[in-house]
């Protein structure tokens, strides 16, 4: 509500049959946004009722006023203060951006107001979301009041008790003073997660908010118009994309913005027919969306793996890469400890289908012992700056590969002489899987060694 705000009485009485009209309409409303737009009546068409007075922002649901008493404005409205196109008493003439309603509230003056809304579902963290809003000005005609204009308007995320300190996104094209129509505001906001709130409003203080007034007065203070507000999350691509006998195409479409795959190509959509990471950028006019998927060969080799065991051992089995697991004991995960030898099987379910792997454990004297530490720290000081391998054997042995992968399966480190030419740590801080390979004495078959190592600089 503005501070020189006329009182707009005239109540209007609804019906039930209105009341209940609105109430499905909501329903509907949820049901349609959910699958993109977290903002619940980002219009503000849907009313329990019409608005007869100053402050009534919580007649549009799930909206309410944070800081003193914002207004809501709908084409059901008898009083004319409060029914679009003619506001504030014959001063501003502004149509509803969209359908029937906004909001409005005082951006810049001795006091400001804010509105708040929860969002469909909490933000996730490092999302990345396209926000959008569009602003109305207001055109101040009373008398004695000077006619204000500002820059400050922005929304941000938060809990249901705070206003946050910053905006997420806030207006940065300068002075806003179109009071014929809409200004468009947009950009992009990368969650830290657990945002459950959308707050509207001017997240500055009066010394960080440019304005510009008319004539000189007591009090100045800025009205603005808000509607159709969006957040909308940027996420066109599964995290795991499955590449089974044809080529997969993904699709990178989003609003009406250029599209930029990795491999530079512009196409709303990209054929991918081999494995590896594939991202995806939308260009807006303010910022960029990115996106990535793994395309992972979705059709493995099925022959059965042959593993040695070592009496009073414990052997990690672990499966071909899928989304669901099941061990031939009723085990799901994709790892399965045993404690013998034997044969063992493996179903598991990805995008392509369903694929059984055999494993065979057979049981030799194992009389090597392997050293790898499990933290280093390669920062160039001339301590630990690589990774040791260690082998203790009572006859001839041969160390033929060691493999490094990341937490996403993706090797970054292989050599065929795992005892001198040792991996440096060219990769990030982080925990990382290796697999050491090496043949003892007269046995053809490769023996396997795996572990785990942290980088830590």
């Amino acid at each position: 509500m503005r501070g020189h705000n006329i009182d707009r009485g005239s109540i209007l009485r609804e019906s039930g049959s209105r009341f209940l009209l609105l109430t499905c309409l909501w329903g509907l409303m949820l049901v349609d946004l959910s699958a993109q737009n977290l903002v619940q009546n980002p219009g503000f068409e849907v009313t329990t009722n019409c608005p007869v007075a100053s402050g009534q922002i919580a007649l549009a649901v799930p909206w309410e006023a944070e800081n003193f008493s914002p207004d809501l404005y709908h084409a059901c409205a008898e009083n004319p203060g409060f029914k679009p196109p003619v506001l504030e008493n014959f001063c501003t003439f502004l149509y509803p951006h969209g359908g029937d309603g906004f909001a409005g509230m005082v951006t810049y003056g001795p006091v400001r107001e804010f509105i708040k809304a929860p969002l469909l579902k909490p933000l996730v963290r490092n999302q990345l979301y396209y926000v959008r809003f569009y602003v109305g000005i207001d055109d101040n005609c009373i008398i004695g009041i000077p006619s204000v204009f500002s820059d400050g308007i922005g929304v941000a995320f938060g809990s249901s008790t705070t206003i946050p300190a910053d905006a997420a996104v806030e207006n940065q094209s300068g002075l806003l003073k179109d009071t014929s129509g809409w200004t468009e505001i947009s950009g992009c906001y990368k969650a830290q997660g657990g945002e459950s709130y959308i707050y509207v409003g001017n997240f500055r203080n009066n010394g960080e908010t440019q304005i510009e007034f008319d004539r000189m007065g007591t009090v100045y203070e800025d009205y603005m118009y808000v509607d159709d507000i969006e957040v909308i999350p940027f996420d066109p691509l599964p995290d795991t994309t499955w590449l089974c006998n044809d080529p997969v195409i993904l699709s990178g479409q989003f609003q009406d913005f250029p599209v930029r795959w990795s491999t530079g190509e512009y196409s709303p959509t990209f054929t991918a027919d081999t494995a590896g990471y594939i991202w995806v950028a939308a260009e807006s006019d303010h910022c960029l969306l990115k996106d990535e998927t793994l395309i992972v060969e979705g059709i493995p080799v099925t022959e059965e793996i042959q593993l040695p065991w070592c009496p009073g051992s414990t052997t990690i089995l672990e499966s071909p890469v899928g989304d669901a697991y099941v061990w031939d004991n009723g085990t799901r995960t994709r790892t399965r400890p045993v404690t013998g030898p034997g044969d063992y099987r493996v179903t598991l379910t990805n995008g392509c289908g369903s694929f059984e792997q055999g494993i065979h454990l057979r049981q030799e004297s194992c009389a090597c012992d392997v050293f790898i530490p499990n933290v280093f720290s390669p920062n160039g000081d001339g301590i630990n700056d690589q990774l040791p391998i260690h082998l203790s054997c009572p006859e001839a042995y041969q160390a033929t590969t060691f493999q490094v992968y990341n937490r996403m399966g993706q090797m970054v480190f292989s050599t065929h002489a795992p005892e001198t030419d040792l991996w440096p740590g060219d990769a990030p801080a982080g925990t990382y899987v290796y697999l050491l390979t090496y043949l003892l004495g007269d046995d053809p078959l490769p023996r396997r060694f795996a572990g785990d190592v942290t980088i830590v600089k």
